[in-house]
């Protein structure tokens, strides 16, 4: 046994030696990141004085952090961190959000929805053959379910599927009693109530395994389910959800009744301290009108004021509420806007970038006398000029009041997803559109001396700044 355990010892002192070495190596030889332009077009005058902050990151033991002006030398640091330490980049989840949770999940914790598969599992053991049916939603469930994941710092909530697709879940708590935890439950249950439709109509079906049991497929059909937006400040989480049935996924536009809900359709708090959810203060904070959804949120606490994002009218409108009075200080319209368009909204420091799923832009930025307005609208580029939707892809961006800089990228995934991170492509609008494209190589995407491949390269963060 004594010889067993040096031996493995021996094993992983040689795995952290060839880390180490590897990540000595990559210092060695990558200390000077570079990048080197391709397909560029239009005026680099109107690149003057942009600068990204780039952090890079191999396997979490090597951080780079670059800072990248395009066609002057790039400054360069680096970090080696050694195998058994902390990632120096971690950014924490804090918020609320849900579980996807179907039928097969859901049969756990209703009697009569669980005898109604144990009757399909019957059908299956005794054809041999899968089975499968539709289910009305309203025959099992009076309101839709609430389950929800809620981390802050100091206490997390978290929603645990069972082991087995036949074993029921259940809620872990850390940092809160399992009985105030479980009141913030009971009480998001009894304050979100919405009567589930007639029109929500699931699938599930049954399969017999290999293994002599069981296995599920279920579809979600004209569902609904919580999906939340909400943002956190320093005693408060703020949230609403979005209140389509399947939004964007069928011909029409359909809404469940949020009437039943104190207050209405609306922006909720659920006030914390480090150690508690005071889920007895739960409340309507702000009104959303009932045939309105909301599409994003975000907050600012110095300025006080929450950003909300509503689907009115067929219009986008950005709604900018003070925190104080919880009341709208302006409104303004951004795009035309129907039940299948989405958005996505980049915050910084002094504007936001509002970017819906045909490519169209809004920049939103602070004028001279404080107050936000629309800056500088256009179209992002079709895919025929770089192969990108852009809309899907990582980017930031930067805005001078004149021209906004935008830097894509891949999200890490796949070895050729990597490579395509470290390759970001680089634009510059102003009020007469696209004035600048360029592709730029990394030169962490080549490989160094054989050692390692760029697929183990990761871009974790960057910014944005003009000189």
């Amino acid at each position: 046994m004594k010889r067993v355990l040096c031996f493995l010892l021996v094993l992983v002192l040689l795995g952290a030696s060839l880390i180490s070495f590897t990540g000595y190596s990559l210092i060695k030889e990558s200390d000077n990141v570079t990048f080197t332009p391709v397909d560029e077009w239009g005026d680099r005058r109107y690149l003057e004085g942009i600068t990204a902050e780039m952090d890079f990151s191999y396997h979490e033991e090597i951080f780079w952090d670059v800072e990248f002006t395009p066609f002057k030398e790039t400054k360069t640091e680096y970090d080696y961190v050694t195998f058994y330490s902390l990632s120096r980049k971690v950014n924490p989840f804090y918020g609320i959000s849900t579980p996807s949770l179907g039928i097969v999940q859901l049969k756990n914790d209703n009697p009569e929805l669980n005898r109604f598969v144990d009757e399909l599992k019957a059908e299956v053991t005794r054809t041999g053959e899968k089975a499968g049916t539709q289910v009305r939603f309203c025959d099992y469930f009076e309101y839709y379910p609430v389950t929800v994941n809620i981390a802050l710092p100091g206490i997390h909530i978290g929603w645990e599927h069972g082991f087995g697709a036949d074993e029921k879940g259940k809620y872990s708590f850390e940092g809160i009693s399992p009985l105030r935890g479980q009141g913030v439950i009971n009480a998001l249950n009894e304050f979100l109530r919405i009567p589930v439709k007639e029109s929500d109509v699931r699938e599930i079906t049954v399969f017999p395994n290999e293994y002599g049991n069981f296995s599920y497929q279920s579809s979600q059909g004209n569902s609904f389910d919580f999906w939340f937006n909400f943002v956190r400040t320093e005693n408060d989480i703020y949230f609403t959800f979005e209140n389509e049935i399947n939004a964007g996924h069928e011909n029409k536009r359909e809404l469940v009744d949020t009437s039943h809900i104190p207050g209405g359709y609306g922006l909720y708090s659920l006030p914390y301290t480090e150690d508690d959810i005071k889920y007895e203060e739960l409340r309507t904070v702000y009104s959303i009108p009932s045939d309105a959804t909301a599409e994003s949120l975000s907050v600012d606490e110095a300025r006080k004021e929450i950003y909300l994002g509503l689907h009115e009218n067929e219009k986008f409108i950005l709604h900018i509420i003070d925190m104080d009075t919880m009341t709208d200080k302006t409104a303004i319209e951004l795009f035309d806007f129907t039940f299948a368009d989405f958005i996505r909204v980049s915050q910084n420091e002094d504007f936001f970038m509002f970017i819906k799923n045909d490519g169209d832009f809004n920049v939103v930025a602070i004028n001279e006398d404080g107050i936000y307005e629309s800056a500088l609208t256009g179209t992002m580029p079709p895919e025929t000029i770089a192969d990108r939707d852009y809309f899907s892809y990582r980017s930031e961006f930067g805005f001078d009041g004149e021209r906004l800089a935008v830097w894509v990228i891949e999200e890490p995934g796949s070895e050729e997803i990597r490579l395509l991170s470290l390759q970001p492509d680089v634009m510059v609008f102003t009020k007469d559109g696209l004035q600048y494209y360029c592709k730029w190589l990394c030169s962490l995407g080549d490989p160094i001396g054989g050692a390692i491949r760029w697929d183990s390269v990761s871009v974790i963060d960057w910014r944005i700044t003009f000189q």
